[in-house]
Protein backbone atom coordinates (compact mmCIF):
# COMPACT_ATOMS: atom_id res chain seq x y z
CA UNK A 1 0.00 0.00 0.00
CA UNK A 2 1.41 3.56 -0.91
CA UNK A 3 1.22 6.57 1.72
CA UNK A 4 2.00 9.81 1.74
CA UNK A 5 5.09 9.66 2.90
CA UNK A 6 7.48 12.62 4.52
CA UNK A 7 10.96 12.05 4.67
CA UNK A 8 13.10 15.08 6.09
CA UNK A 9 16.24 16.40 4.15
CA UNK A 10 19.43 16.30 5.69
CA UNK A 11 20.19 18.98 8.33
CA UNK A 12 16.38 19.40 9.05
CA UNK A 13 16.38 17.99 12.49
CA UNK A 14 13.99 14.98 10.94
CA UNK A 15 14.70 11.63 11.73
CA UNK A 16 15.73 9.89 8.43
CA UNK A 17 12.66 7.23 8.80
CA UNK A 18 11.41 5.21 5.72
CA UNK A 19 8.61 5.82 3.37
CA UNK A 20 5.54 5.32 5.48
CA UNK A 21 6.52 5.99 8.81
CA UNK A 22 5.52 8.97 10.68
CA UNK A 23 7.62 11.70 10.88
CA UNK A 24 9.46 12.98 13.62
CA UNK A 25 9.62 16.67 13.56
CA UNK A 26 12.03 19.11 15.68
CA UNK A 27 10.31 22.13 16.93
CA UNK A 28 12.13 25.36 15.55
CA UNK A 29 11.11 28.67 16.60
CA UNK A 30 8.00 29.78 14.69
CA UNK A 31 6.81 33.37 13.70
CA UNK A 32 3.91 35.56 14.23
CA UNK A 33 1.10 33.00 14.16
CA UNK A 34 0.06 33.14 17.70
CA UNK A 35 -3.24 34.53 18.16
CA UNK A 36 -4.91 34.09 22.14
CA UNK A 37 -8.55 32.57 20.35
CA UNK A 38 -6.82 30.78 18.10
CA UNK A 39 -6.62 26.82 19.16
CA UNK A 40 -3.32 24.45 18.69
CA UNK A 41 -3.67 21.44 15.99
CA UNK A 42 -5.67 19.34 16.19
CA UNK A 43 -8.72 20.32 15.01
CA UNK A 44 -12.06 18.76 16.28
CA UNK A 45 -12.05 15.39 15.25
CA UNK A 46 -14.77 13.70 12.68
CA UNK A 47 -16.48 11.76 15.51
CA UNK A 48 -16.96 14.14 17.77
CA UNK A 49 -19.16 15.73 15.33
CA UNK A 50 -22.27 13.85 15.93
CA UNK A 51 -22.89 12.53 12.70
CA UNK A 52 -19.57 10.12 12.32
CA UNK A 53 -20.17 6.90 11.09
CA UNK A 54 -18.39 3.93 11.16
CA UNK A 55 -17.58 2.03 7.97
CA UNK A 56 -19.43 -0.62 7.19
CA UNK A 57 -19.35 -3.45 4.68
CA UNK A 58 -21.70 -1.18 2.41
CA UNK A 59 -20.21 2.27 2.77
CA UNK A 60 -19.13 3.07 -0.80
CA UNK A 61 -15.42 3.00 -1.34
CA UNK A 62 -13.45 3.64 -3.92
CA UNK A 63 -11.63 0.68 -5.36
CA UNK A 64 -8.60 3.07 -6.46
CA UNK A 65 -6.60 6.48 -6.17
CA UNK A 66 -6.76 8.72 -8.67
CA UNK A 67 -3.40 9.43 -10.61
CA UNK A 68 -2.72 13.08 -11.20
CA UNK A 69 -2.67 12.96 -14.63
CA UNK A 70 -7.06 12.17 -14.30
CA UNK A 71 -9.64 14.25 -15.12
CA UNK A 72 -10.88 15.12 -11.38
CA UNK A 73 -7.09 15.79 -10.38
CA UNK A 74 -6.38 17.91 -12.94
CA UNK A 75 -8.94 20.69 -12.57
CA UNK A 76 -9.98 23.16 -9.37
CA UNK A 77 -12.07 21.30 -6.88
CA UNK A 78 -15.73 23.06 -6.48
CA UNK A 79 -16.70 25.04 -2.66
CA UNK A 80 -19.04 22.76 -0.91
CA UNK A 81 -21.97 24.66 0.68
CA UNK A 82 -24.72 21.83 0.94
CA UNK A 83 -23.09 19.59 4.29
CA UNK A 84 -26.45 17.24 3.78
CA UNK A 85 -26.40 13.15 3.63
CA UNK A 86 -24.83 13.23 0.11
CA UNK A 87 -21.72 15.36 1.40
CA UNK A 88 -21.78 12.95 4.51
CA UNK A 89 -21.73 9.70 2.13
CA UNK A 90 -18.30 11.31 0.32
CA UNK A 91 -16.78 11.85 3.81
CA UNK A 92 -17.17 7.95 4.46
CA UNK A 93 -16.32 7.01 1.02
CA UNK A 94 -13.11 9.00 1.21
CA UNK A 95 -12.33 7.67 4.86
CA UNK A 96 -12.88 4.17 3.64
CA UNK A 97 -10.44 4.79 0.92
CA UNK A 98 -7.87 6.15 3.27
CA UNK A 99 -8.51 3.17 5.19
CA UNK A 100 -8.14 0.55 2.32
CA UNK A 101 -4.95 2.21 1.52
CA UNK A 102 -3.40 2.74 4.57
CA UNK A 103 -2.97 6.79 3.76
CA UNK A 104 -2.57 8.88 6.37
CA UNK A 105 -3.89 11.97 4.20
CA UNK A 106 -6.02 11.89 1.50
CA UNK A 107 -8.05 14.70 -0.86
CA UNK A 108 -11.62 14.16 -1.68
CA UNK A 109 -10.15 14.29 -5.90
CA UNK A 110 -7.75 11.46 -4.88
CA UNK A 111 -11.23 9.56 -3.91
CA UNK A 112 -12.54 10.79 -6.99
CA UNK A 113 -15.22 13.68 -5.93
CA UNK A 114 -14.47 16.76 -7.00
CA UNK A 115 -15.18 18.36 -3.47
CA UNK A 116 -12.95 20.83 -1.58
CA UNK A 117 -12.36 18.73 1.34
CA UNK A 118 -9.22 16.43 2.98
CA UNK A 119 -8.97 13.90 5.83
CA UNK A 120 -6.38 13.31 7.65
CA UNK A 121 -5.20 11.14 10.52
CA UNK A 122 -1.69 11.44 11.58
CA UNK A 123 -2.55 8.55 14.30
CA UNK A 124 -0.13 5.78 13.56
CA UNK A 125 -2.66 3.14 13.92
CA UNK A 126 -5.05 5.13 11.77
CA UNK A 127 -7.69 5.05 14.95
CA UNK A 128 -11.08 6.39 13.71
CA UNK A 129 -11.07 8.99 16.69
CA UNK A 130 -8.21 10.72 15.78
CA UNK A 131 -9.68 11.21 11.98
CA UNK A 132 -10.18 14.88 10.77
CA UNK A 133 -12.01 16.86 7.96
CA UNK A 134 -11.35 19.95 6.35
CA UNK A 135 -14.01 21.17 4.30
CA UNK A 136 -13.42 24.50 2.18
CA UNK A 137 -9.60 24.77 3.35
CA UNK A 138 -7.45 28.02 3.07
CA UNK A 139 -4.20 28.73 4.60
CA UNK A 140 -4.38 32.19 6.16
CA UNK A 141 -1.20 31.91 7.25
CA UNK A 142 2.29 30.32 7.43
CA UNK A 143 5.29 30.21 9.70
CA UNK A 144 8.44 31.95 7.94
CA UNK A 145 10.67 28.88 9.18
CA UNK A 146 10.11 26.18 6.14
CA UNK A 147 12.07 22.30 6.07
CA UNK A 148 12.94 20.53 2.79
CA UNK A 149 10.72 17.35 2.40
CA UNK A 150 10.87 14.16 0.17
CA UNK A 151 7.42 13.77 -0.48
CA UNK A 152 5.49 10.51 -2.32
CA UNK A 153 2.36 10.31 -3.45
CA UNK A 154 -0.24 8.01 -4.02
CA UNK A 155 -1.58 9.65 -7.01
CA UNK A 156 2.42 9.53 -8.29
CA UNK A 157 3.18 5.93 -7.53
CA UNK A 158 6.75 5.22 -7.23
CA UNK A 159 8.08 9.27 -7.49
CA UNK A 160 9.46 11.46 -4.64
CA UNK A 161 9.71 15.09 -5.30
CA UNK A 162 11.39 17.56 -2.83
CA UNK A 163 8.61 20.08 -1.27
CA UNK A 164 9.25 23.29 0.76
CA UNK A 165 6.93 23.30 3.71
CA UNK A 166 6.15 25.21 6.39
CA UNK A 167 5.83 23.56 9.65
CA UNK A 168 2.92 25.54 11.12
CA UNK A 169 0.06 27.13 9.39
CA UNK A 170 -3.19 28.79 10.50
CA UNK A 171 -6.09 27.06 8.79
CA UNK A 172 -9.49 28.40 8.05
CA UNK A 173 -12.02 25.43 7.45
CA UNK A 174 -15.65 23.76 7.90
CA UNK A 175 -16.13 21.09 9.62
CA UNK A 176 -18.18 17.73 8.34
CA UNK A 177 -21.68 20.27 9.74
CA UNK A 178 -20.71 23.24 7.72
CA UNK A 179 -19.59 25.46 11.33
CA UNK A 180 -16.27 27.56 10.96
CA UNK A 181 -13.20 26.86 12.23
CA UNK A 182 -9.52 28.43 12.65
CA UNK A 183 -6.86 26.26 14.06
CA UNK A 184 -2.83 26.32 13.82
CA UNK A 185 -1.71 23.22 12.47
CA UNK A 186 1.76 21.64 13.27
CA UNK A 187 4.46 19.57 11.93
CA UNK A 188 3.37 16.64 10.23
CA UNK A 189 -0.54 17.85 10.46
CA UNK A 190 0.53 20.97 8.71
CA UNK A 191 2.47 19.13 5.87
CA UNK A 192 -0.09 16.89 5.12
CA UNK A 193 -2.21 19.68 4.78
CA UNK A 194 -0.40 21.65 2.64
CA UNK A 195 0.27 18.71 -0.07
CA UNK A 196 -3.17 17.76 0.20
CA UNK A 197 -5.03 21.34 -0.15
CA UNK A 198 -2.44 21.40 -3.40
CA UNK A 199 -4.44 18.62 -4.74
CA UNK A 200 -7.62 20.48 -4.23
CA UNK A 201 -6.62 23.46 -6.52
CA UNK A 202 -4.65 20.96 -8.99
CA UNK A 203 -0.93 22.29 -8.36
CA UNK A 204 0.48 19.15 -8.15
CA UNK A 205 -0.34 17.91 -11.52
CA UNK A 206 2.06 17.00 -13.63
CA UNK A 207 1.28 19.72 -16.97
Amino acid sequence: AGCLALRGMAGSGLSQAASCVRPHLARPEMTALRHPTVPTSPAMPYASSGIHRRITPDTPMSQTIFLLSSPVMRQPCRQVSDFGPELQQRIRAVHACMVRHREHALSANQAGFADSMVLVNTSPDMDESTLQVFINPRIISSSSTQRQFMESCPSEPGQLRQRSRAIEVMIHYQDARGASHTVIAQNELAVYLQHTMEHLVSDLAPA
